[in-house]
């Protein structure tokens, strides 16, 4: 994983697209690698990010877009999205078997 790592962010591109962040491994190398991947993403032009890591995406993103099954619902803000995403989270959650006020 360390070497795919270091391969990966070897260059700094214009564009660049995650799927969320790195977050295994020792802290050591965990702390490295996160500011490895700031500076990439301080340095790129376009940055697209999967994560429903609302921290992360505040601390990435200016724009959001939210997907739900292949479909886009949502898009705007990061806060806008991520209140849209609490939403659909909240009404996801009362509709499962056994989740009924009865």
């Amino acid at each position: 994983m360390r070497l795919g790592f270091a391969l990966a962010t070897t260059v700094q591109n214009e564009i660049l697209i995650m799927d969320e962040w790195i977050g295994t491994g020792d802290a050591g190398f965990v702390e490295r690698a996160t500011e490895r991947l700031k500076s990439r993403v301080d340095n790129a032009q376009i940055v697209v990010l999967a994560s429903h890591s609302a921290p992360l995406l505040r601390q990435v993103c200016n724009r959001a877009l939210l997907i739900e099954r292949g479909r886009l619902i949502g898009m705007g803000g990061v806060e806008d999205v991520l209140r849209q995403y609490k939403k659909l989270l909240v009404a996801e959650t009362e509709t499962l078997p056994g989740n009924s006020d009865g």
